[in-house]
């Protein structure tokens, strides 16, 4: 399980560059996602903040159902080359 926070810490690892990541109340979360969401080329808007509501993991990880062995996955940061 990873946190946003360490997504965005990986990510821009493995750019070899570095990034502030300040913490948000969701409130001002929405507004901020709202209103920079009609700003083009913006990545994010609302549908981050809804996205954002919710845990996005599973109980379960049903490795068995891609007929792959868990030894033959990656972790995503080895995915990127900064494991």
């Amino acid at each position: 399980r990873l946190t946003l926070r360490e997504v965005t810490d990986l990510a821009y690892e493995a750019e070899q560059s570095g990034v502030v990541v300040v913490p948000l109340p969701m409130p001002l979360a929405r507004i901020g996602l709202s209103v920079l969401g009609a700003v083009p080329g913006f990545p994010m808007g609302p549908d981050q903040y809804r996205s954002l509501q919710f845990d996005n993991t599973t109980a379960d990880n049903d490795i068995d159902a891609f007929g792959v062995d868990a030894d033959e996955l990656t972790t995503l940061s080895g995915y990127l080359g900064v494991a």
